[in-house]
């Protein structure tokens, strides 16, 4: 990575985003799950998300060409599942971290929203493929925080008034 490329990530680290896991069933039916902080919404109609992958990435070939996926977004207390999935390596989800939604999607356990999609569209923008997805279905719960990702580490919420 040049000085340039380091010095842009670093001012992006600057902007905090939440944490989310894309999760989808594979052919040999085992849940596969990559962390993303790049989770965002577009249109509420249609309802729209968008991600992004790193056309580079181990698991660019898998998640690029996904057809339905979740998008799990992560409390404050699953900051190991955020590690394990943001690691190059086995992406197979463990059984104990996700249950299966009515519509046969990977969901995160204790995740405070899931998102149900189906591939929208892609665009490639420079070393990335933006993903859109239409919202088939979704969840969420009240009163829990959010795993907050901020200049290099993980953070909670402080409510300042």
């Amino acid at each position: 990575m040049s000085t340039i490329e380091r010095g842009f990530r670093n001012a992006l680290g600057n902007f905090a985003t939440g944490v989310c896991i894309i999760s989808f069933f594979n052919e040999n039916n085992n849940a596969i799950g990559i962390t993303i902080n790049s989770f965002t919404s577009v249109s509420l109609d249609p309802s729209i998300v968008s991600w992004s992958i790193k056309n580079k990435s181990q698991c660019y070939d898998i998640f690029s060409q996904v057809e339905r996926y979740s998008i799990s977004v992560l409390s404050n207390t699953q900051k190991d599942i955020s590690s394990r999935y943001a690691k190059p390596g086995d992406h197979v989800m463990n059984i104990h971290e996700y249950y299966t939604s009515d519509n046969l999607l990977p969901i995160v356990k204790e995740s405070i929203a899931q998102f149900e999609c189906e591939k929208w569209k892609t665009i490639r923008a420079g070393d990335h493929d933006i993903l859109f997805g239409r919202v088939t279905d979704f969840q969420c719960t009240e009163g829990d925080e959010p795993l907050i990702f901020y200049n290099g580490c993980y953070r909670g919420l402080e409510y300042t008034i």
